[in-house]
């Protein structure tokens, strides 16, 4: 009797269907509505695999923060990219209900960048994919409505560590790497250069030469010597102006830092405008070196065309230096500007 009883309680457990849920099981879906998953998965992995490009390309592009000319590059890929991967992710792991707005998105931002192969198959799955999913069937977009958290994955994290890799090699190449592959030097490496005259050193380009002369300033006269190089064929200039300001007559460490503010705005707009140039940013007052400088940067025209111009001006005792590059980059004006070292007292 008992052992009946243990028969019966056994045969209704066996007799039990275990209870499986659409939403939790996918495995339950046919063939054909498998397959149109795994398609609009492929479509967030492509769209993934685009966001990640242009990170990387945006991580090359991190030296454009140095130059206002390419800035807008660095954006666009930045942007782009950050959009895509957070997109493909969603797509992805089918990740909330609003996966078809997402695919219709994607086809359409994908549009501007059809200029590649990865491009091309991201916007052209998206849109295919979003015809595909209207006509699914509603177990299968029940599927889809199921929030799922993104994963990082290790490939997440390598890209990621290569994107800041390549934004730290580029602002210590800023910083510290040679200005140009076109030196005249032949070696691609800096000069170094000595001006006793004027008690500095810096670290030129190219081979300067140096070109002596002097004006009159309140019937005063001002030596000067203007120091210049070229590389890259001639397409990049940098150049230092020295100026020794007779002492009998001005003494320029005596004035109040608002004074000295002009002094040096002053003398950074007869640069510009001796060079009939036009400012492109506003005077920028900073120490460098301990003394009062202005920076800015400016458009000048060569040969029918704008350059890109940079300049800093600054006093040290009578001794007044504006720093130039034209054609350069703002990181290639920065590595020679900040080259500069006084040797006097």
């Amino acid at each position: 009797m008992g052992t009946d009883r243990i028969g019966d309680s056994r045969a209704q457990a066996v007799r039990k269907p275990r209870r499986v849920s659409a939403k939790s099981s996918p495995q339950i879906l046919d063939e054909a509505s498998n397959t149109a998953i795994k398609r609009i998965k492929n479509a967030g992995i492509s769209a993934e695999v685009l966001g990640w490009v242009f990170l990387i390309i945006a991580g090359i592009f991190f030296y454009s923060i140095f130059d206002h000319s390419i800035l807008g590059y660095f954006f666009y890929f930045l942007i782009g990219g950050l959009y895509f991967i957070s997109t493909g992710k969603y797509i992805k792991y089918s990740s909330g209900k609003n996966l078809k707005r997402t695919l219709l998105a994607n086809g359409i931002v994908a549009i501007p960048f059809c200029t590649g192969i990865i491009p091309i198959v991201t916007c052209v799955q998206s849109f295919v994919n979003y015809s595909r999913f209207k006509k699914l069937p509603a177990k299968v977009q029940e599927h889809f409505n199921q929030p799922k958290p993104f994963k990082i994955k290790t490939h997440d994290i390598v890209l990621g560590v290569i994107f800041l890799a390549l934004c730290g090699l580029t602002i210590w190449k800023g910083n510290n790497g040679p200005i140009s592959s076109g030196t005249t030097s032949g070696s691609g490496q800096a000069i170094f250069y000595s001006a006793s005259k004027y008690k500095f050193t810096i670290d030129f380009p190219g081979k300067p030469t140096a070109h002596d002369s002097s004006g009159q300033v309140s019937g005063n006269t001002i030596p000067f010597t203007t120091y210049d190089s070229e590389t890259n064929n001639g397409n990049q200039e940098y150049d230092i102006y020295a100026y020794n300001w007779p002492t009998k007559y001005y003494n320029f460490s005596a004035l109040s830092q608002a004074n000295m503010d002009s002094v040096v705005s002053g003398s950074l707009n007869g640069i510009v405008q001796g060079l009939k140039g036009s400012k492109v940013t506003a005077s920028n007052y900073s120490k460098y070196d301990g003394h009062i400088s202005d920076n800015a940067s400016f458009k000048v025209s060569v040969s029918g065309g704008n350059v890109n111009g940079y300049v800093r001006v600054f006093f040290i005792n009578n001794y007044e230096y504006g720093i130039l590059a034209l054609g350069s980059s703002q990181g290639q004006f920065n590595i020679f500007a900040n080259s500069f070292h006084y040797t006097g007292n």
